[in-house]
């Protein structure tokens, strides 16, 4: 950068010094506001609104913020990128239906179509009741996990 830019951005730093040159000083945390551009991400504005103290900003910003999230949410739902919990557990609990009737009739049709004998029929019927089992207990225990994010929903943003 040529001096001439450098000096004209550095005008409303705060001078803590002068050089023997006779060139003013400035601390480098207050220089590098004026002289770096920053080129903000969403995760950058996003992450720095969530973590701040909201009174650190006006209060039209924060509404802003949380209207332009609420209504992200809402077109991701429109476009099925989102689901309410209650959705995913319907959704859930009938394809485990699905299974378990499958799996459930799975020794009788077995037993009807390929002959098996009343041995084979128990050692089948046994390992569809544990997979039916370790089905159930996966799903049961994978829903009632907290999100991947290791946080619960604030009030702000809903059950989702």
């Amino acid at each position: 950068m040529k001096r001439q830019n450098v000096e004209r951005r550095l005008t409303s730093c705060p001078v803590v010094g002068v050089s023997n040159t006779g060139s003013n000083m400035y601390r480098i945390a207050d220089a590098a506001q004026f002289l770096v551009q920053i080129k903000l991400t969403d995760e950058m504005v996003r992450d720095t609104l969530r973590t701040a103290d909201p009174k650190d900003f006006p209060a039209f910003t924060n509404k802003m913020f949380w209207e332009g999230l609420i209504q992200r949410r809402k077109y991701e739902e429109q476009a099925s990128e989102l689901w309410h919990t209650a959705d995913v557990v319907a959704v859930a609990a009938a394809a485990f239906n699905a299974i378990r009737m499958s799996l459930l009739l799975l020794p009788d049709e077995l037993s009807d179509k390929a002959g098996m004998n009343e041995q084979q029929r128990t050692l089948v019927q046994g390992i569809c009741d544990a997979m039916l089992e370790s089905l159930s207990d996966a799903l049961i225990r994978d829903l009632r996990k907290p999100s991947r994010s290791g946080r619960e929903p604030s009030a702000e943003e809903g059950e989702v």
